[in-house]
């Protein structure tokens, strides 16, 4: 009797091809995310990347900080007195000469390009807060300017100052370099200028001590570009 052997080999062969389909058909499942998660992945990244590169409000604040205060800066303020115990500098031998004004600081810096050469106490227009800025406001504007005239001494307001050093923005804006204010008669208000160098109390033009403004009258070249900044 002759035993048919082709039907055990057909069923073991169908068997092996539905559990070989079934494998193939499981892989491609499989697969198929792990292709799928990738753009996720570069999206993440990118968005770390343009983080990193935001710059961010302390360090545009940082920008922003005046310069160290020198070790000669004359301690207490003396408004009648130079603001540093050394020296004042040589105007003529200054290159690239530009003067800085930093209202918060209350400081005004004589440049030689981006470098304070010498740091004067100083009295700048009255702050006034903003609701609707964080930043404050000033009586002084902030921009660039040109010096012009020199006058001394000018009466305004029923007060004198001396040393008077105008300069101007492209707006027509005139503001002064000046000391702080006299009586009718040229004597100093030792009350308001002491304030030079500790608050703003100004219209608007720049307090400075006595001695710094008769230097800077007396050496400051016509023409020379000056930087005002809140700071």
């Amino acid at each position: 009797m002759k035993t048919n052997l082709r039907k055990p080999f057909l069923l073991i062969g169908a068997l092996g091809l539905i559990i070989l389909g079934g494998g193939l058909l499981g892989y491609g499942f499989t697969h198929h995310p792990a292709q799928s998660s990738r753009p996720h992945v570069i999206v993440h990244s990118a968005k770390q990347a343009t983080k990193r590169s935001t710059p961010t409000a302390s360090s545009t604040k940082k920008q922003r900080v005046a310069f160290p205060a020198p070790k000669d800066m004359r301690q207490p303020i003396d408004w009648q007195q130079s603001s540093e115990t050394k020296g004042y500098p040589d105007l003529n031998h200054v290159q690239n000469l530009s003067l800085l004004v930093n209202i918060r600081k209350k400081r005004v810096y004589v440049m030689s390009g981006n470098h304070p050469v010498y740091t004067m106490y100083a009295s700048a227009g009255i702050l006034s807060s903003n609701p609707n800025n964080e930043e404050p406001t000033s009586k002084t504007p902030t921009g660039n300017f040109t010096t012009g005239d020199k006058q001394e001494p000018l009466i305004n307001n029923q007060q004198g100052y001396h040393f008077n050093i105008a300069f101007t923005n492209h707006n027509g804006t005139t503001l002064y370099f000046r000391t702080g204010p006299t009586n009718l008669s040229g004597d100093y208000n030792a009350k308001k200028n002491k304030d030079i160098g500790k608050k703003n109390v100004t219209d608007g033009s720049i307090w400075l001590t006595k001695a710094d403004a008769q230097w800077l009258y007396q050496n400051l070249p016509d023409h020379t570009k000056v930087t005002i900044v809140l700071g």
